[in-house]
């Protein structure tokens, strides 16, 4: 429930304290305790209301108690009993999908999250109340919040340019409540992490795919502080992956993988890594599963991270706030494959050496 509700109900009880005394605050307070609207909140103590306004009149005293017990229920309103309707929306029912969602509905309580799958969303029958949020969790999830729900949005588990790509599909109209916590971290924390790893290179190899020309510029715009050179391969299809990788290969000193499932899918990425170990160019990933797989090192955001940032967004909007503009991932994590870099004779690092100094670089101005 909004914050209008909640204050259109405050308003309502508040009326009913117009005639009355101190004492009626707390009865009236425990009756709604106890029946399960109000809680965690004790009783407004008469005696203490009284001291505070001695100085004041009886008129003044019992005005003030009014707002006090308004304040109290306030407080006390947002309950299980009145929470907010929330439905999650996942692209299915497997593996990082089903653990952030899992996350959020443990970062919105009190509120209750329902959950349903992409490709089972259909349009709400005609009469039905839409939900108040939806959280889309991947990108099919998105655009099936996108074409079936008329409710704001919060997408997560989306990398920027699958957010933007959505947004134009489904013709999003302009002012239409929309944002979203991005998969991939800012470049800048990327190439920060690569310049902690190995300072000594400064050639960056990097797969795209189509109608990413956008992104090449704002990496190479975030590569110049470090005088790092991005070395790019368009990959059109599946057929051609290999040849771009071989390419980029012969002319970088590693491989940085950017979130993108026609690029890095789940039959390409051992390929990949196999390809890059046996070039002697380590590969840093988007993902721990990416690390365990054989990538040298990763930032990224766990499951955890991600949907407190999200439950924040959406306890902000619940509570009357606008949604915000799509906002890179506040919180991060470090991995880093100790066998990949004992076999490429690369320095190994702490993790949690990596993630502190990353956030101290953040931290300066």
């Amino acid at each position: 429930m909004r914050s209008e509700h909640v204050c259109s109900i405050v308003l309502d009880i508040a009326a009913g304290f117009h005639e009355r005394e101190h004492g009626m605050c707390s009865c009236w307070h425990s009756r709604l305790r106890h029946s399960g609207i109000v809680r965690g909140h004790p009783p407004v103590n008469p005696r203490r209301a009284e001291t505070a306004n001695a100085s004041g009149t009886a008129t003044g005293g019992s005005r003030l108690s009014r707002l006090v017990c308004g304040a109290v229920l306030l407080l006390g309103l947002v309950s299980p009993a009145i929470a907010a309707d929330v439905e999650i929306v996942v692209s299915e029912e497997s593996g990082a999908y089903i653990e952030l969602a899992d996350a959020l509905q443990h970062e919105l309580r009190p509120h209750t999250a329902r959950r349903s799958v992409a490709a089972a969303v259909q349009r709400a029958a005609a009469g039905t109340q839409p939900p108040d949020l939806v959280l889309a969790v991947g990108t099919r999830a998105l655009a099936a919040a996108l074409k079936t729900r008329n409710s704001p949005i919060i997408a997560s588990l989306v990398p920027r340019h699958a957010f933007e790509q959505a947004l134009r599909e489904a013709n999003v109209a302009e002012g239409r409540p929309v944002t979203a916590v991005y998969l991939d971290q800012p470049y800048a924390r990327q190439l920060n992490l690569v310049h902690l790893t190995l300072p000594e290179r400064h050639r960056i190899g990097v797969l795209l795919g189509p109608e990413r020309q956008e992104e090449l510029t704002l990496l190479r715009a975030a590569a110049l502080p470090h005088k790092l050179v991005v070395i790019a391969e368009t990959v059109p299809s599946s057929e051609t992956l290999y040849d771009a990788l071989a390419r980029v290969l012969a002319e970088s000193d590693l491989v940085l993988a950017l979130p993108d499932r026609s690029i890095y899918t789940t039959s390409a990425i051992q390929n990949i890594l196999m390809a890059t170990y046996r070039a002697q160019r380590p590969l840093f990933g988007f993902s721990a599963a990416q690390v365990r797989a054989g990538a040298l090192t990763s930032v990224y955001s766990t499951s955890t991270q991600t949907a407190r940032q999200v439950a924040d967004m959406a306890l902000r909007f619940l509570a009357g706030s606008a949604l915000p503009q799509p906002e890179y991932p506040r919180s991060f994590s470090v991995d880093f494959n100790f066998t990949v870099a004992r076999a490429l004779g690369i320095a190994t690092e702490d993790p949690a050496i990596l993630e502190a100094k990353l956030r101290a670089l953040e931290r300066e101005p």
